[in-house]
């Protein structure tokens, strides 16, 4: 299944590969979803314990922050 649809294995395989070139093509095989996205802010992640940021430098990079 692709997108809660169902499609044959012939079909399937032939989609993947075809989503799979796009996404090489773009830049985004392969990489983590993007920051922006994220419904978490960097003080409520385990990423704030190993590399502990001040609310002005985490904005600075452009990242989320939970008041």
């Amino acid at each position: 299944m692709i997108m809660n649809k169902s499609y044959s294995t012939h079909e399937y395989e032939t989609l993947c590969a075809k989503i799979i070139t796009h996404m090489q093509s773009t830049g985004e095989w392969g990489e983590f979803f993007p920051h922006e996205i994220s419904p978490f802010g960097y003080n409520e992640t385990v990423a704030n314990e190993y590399f502990p940021m001040t609310e002005e430098e985490v904005k600075k990079q452009g990242w989320n922050w939970y008041e």
